[in-house]
């Protein structure tokens, strides 16, 4: 009997172990570019990640975005994101389904205060902004090891200054996603 019960625990521990390493970690997200329109150039960047809820996704916290010119990929700059708040769990119509399936699902949302100065963003091929992340989910099929594959998030954003005048501009806004 006891020898039962040892056989028993240890199958339970294997299976308790194979399910936490199919706790990957990215599932997708976006990058937004919001003006505030106090000032010429001051914009809130927007980072929300949908991250498996669980270790590595709790080691997520934030991250450098880089500013780069278009025509020849030269650096304009780099600044931080911090999180914006709680996370919120993703709700599933079909919960059952959900959990049947293994999704448990967080939305983390960074974001950094930005001040860019129009007369250094005037070249008419414009910029874009690289947020870069690791890990993404693992039961992606068409990827060879995707747990070690990051993801790349990209925004394009035109010149803040054309002609001398000033170019008032956001990038679209996403909504959460749904859980379906």
């Amino acid at each position: 009997m006891r020898q039962m019960c040892v056989r028993l625990w240890i199958v339970i521990c294997v299976f308790m172990l194979s399910q936490a390493a199919w706790a990957t970690h990215q599932v997708g997200g976006q990058i937004e570019m919001k003006l505030v329109g106090d000032v010429p150039g001051h914009y809130t960047i927007i980072v929300t990640n949908y991250l498996e809820a669980g270790q590595r996704a709790n080691a997520q916290t934030g991250g450098t975005v880089g500013i780069f010119q278009k025509r020849d990929n030269k650096a304009k700059g780099q600044f931080n994101l911090t999180e914006t708040g709680n996370r919120s769990a993703v709700v599933f119509t079909n919960a059952f389904c959900a959990s049947q399936q293994n999704l448990n699902f967080v939305v983390a949302t960074f974001s950094a205060d930005l001040y860019l100065t129009p007369a250094e963003y005037t070249d008419p091929q414009g910029y874009y902004m690289s947020y870069q992340t690791r890990n993404r989910n693992g039961s992606i099929s068409n990827l060879v090891n995707p747990s070690q594959i990051g993801y790349t998030f990209y925004l394009e954003f035109p010149a803040l200054q054309q002609n001398g005048r000033l170019i008032d501009n956001s990038s679209p806004h996403f909504t959460a996603i749904n859980g379906e």
